[in-house]
């Protein structure tokens, strides 16, 4: 017969691993019932630029492509239907973008001070998501040629998008476009020249027609053509771009004048600095040989004057752009490009002092070289500010230089 001390102390050892049991069925039933209901819902986006993502979450893109972006200042391309998750700083700030093209879904938390914003592509064109200094570029079209013959819309690297769809059609495109082209779905073979075109995808885009994608990296004339369709493309050298340099800076560049000058994206407006307000920094390609940059009411005048050959020649057109008693003075060359120099007016003019009175700022650039020079007036007030303290005249002054 069991001695009933020996009993006692079995069962206080069964309650104990009862008791033990109990508590870890609870833990691990816990922790199973977080992994399920996300407690923590942030995930971490390891894919970057059009890739497809395994589980796109709560988005179903259906016979669409779910595309991940998280690199800033990056491009691209998309279709409508498409869903883009953008994984951008939670900053606070507010972000931009257009609503014709892109309709939000859902935002949720993502890494350490960060945030998932998930947009359907619900239209053609192209627009910036904008958040603070971070922005993308979602461009629309290609895959999906939805718009006829010579439809055309910025393109993101400063040239245009082309949509093609006419038979015997001819489009005449600059250096850095971009053509899609939208054919029959016949099983022909395609030809085009490559010094022209440069071929970037095919992609069905209906029934029985399929769309070519292409970039424009030469001059002259090709004809595309599969089977009987055909269109002839004329491509032309570019004749200027504006390229972004940082969140605050672009680089615009003029090569049917010959020169280039940095310029800001966006400055306070002149007639009401004093509330902040940021408006576009606008550049006006006028007929001839000038191109006005600026903004409404306030900007400069630059203008580009070829055979420019001596002295004699800069004299001559000192006193034309401004008065006939104005004399030539010192050249100084810029810091930024050797062979280029900063021409000053002597006031004292040929009536030793009467006659050249130039009561405002003034830029002339002369090129001996290149036999070419560049002249704006800046006027008596300071123009661009980027900020409340900063002024900006003289950084985009300072950064002018002539190309071939």
């Amino acid at each position: 017969m069991e001695n009933p001390k020996s009993q006692s102390r079995l069962k206080k050892i069964l309650l104990i691993i009862l008791a033990v049991v109990i508590v870890g069925a609870l833990g691990v039933g816990g922790y199973f019932c977080r992994i399920k209901y996300g407690a923590n819902k942030t995930k971490k986006i390891e894919r970057t630029n059009t890739t497809i993502p395994n589980q796109p979450d709560a988005i179903s893109p259906s016979n669409f492509q779910a595309v991940v972006i998280d690199t800033n200042e990056s491009t691209t391309i998309v279709n409508i239907g498409d869903i883009v998750k953008i994984t951008m700083p939670d900053d606070g700030l507010a972000m931009n973008y257009d609503t014709n093209i892109l309709q939000i879904i859902s935002s949720e938390s993502a890494v350490p001070l960060k945030v998932n914003r998930a947009f359907k592509v619900i239209g053609d064109g192209i627009t910036k998501v904008e958040k603070g200094d971070f922005s993308v570029t979602i461009s629309t079209g290609k895959g999906s040629l939805t718009q006829s013959n010579f439809t055309t819309v910025q393109w993101a690297n400063g040239g245009a998008l082309y949509f093609v769809d006419t038979d015997k059609s001819t489009v005449t495109v600059n250096v850095g476009d971009n053509v899609d082209i939208a054919t029959a779905d016949d099983g022909n073979a395609i030809s085009f020249d490559k010094n022209i075109l440069l071929g970037i995808s095919a992609d069905t885009v209906g029934p029985s027609k399929v769309g070519y994608a292409f970039e424009v990296v030469g001059v002259g004339t090709t004809k595309f053509e599969k089977g009987s369709f055909s269109v002839t493309i004329i491509a032309k050298a570019k004749e200027s771009e504006r390229k972004s340099i940082d969140a605050t800076w672009d680089l615009y560049t003029n090569y049917k004048l010959g020169f280039s000058i940095k310029i800001p994206k966006q400055v306070l407006n002149y007639a009401d600095n004093r509330d902040n307000k940021m408006i576009p920094f606008e550049i006006n390609e006028q007929e001839g040989n000038r191109v006005g940059i600026g903004t409404p009411g306030n900007g400069w005048s630059i203008l580009i004057q070829n055979g420019i050959k001596n002295d004699a020649d800069l004299l001559k057109f000192i006193q034309t752009q401004y008065m006939p008693e104005c004399l030539l003075g010192a050249k100084k060359e810029t810091a930024i490009q050797v062979g280029t120099y900063d021409v000053s007016i002597d006031e004292n003019g040929a009536s030793g002092g009467e006659g050249c009175f130039l009561n405002f700022g003034y830029g002339v650039k002369y090129s001996p070289s290149l036999q070419k020079v560049a002249q704006w007036t800046s006027g008596q007030y300071p123009h661009f500010f980027i900020d409340q303290n900063t002024l900006v005249d003289s950084e985009i002054e300072n950064s002018f230089k002539f190309i071939k």
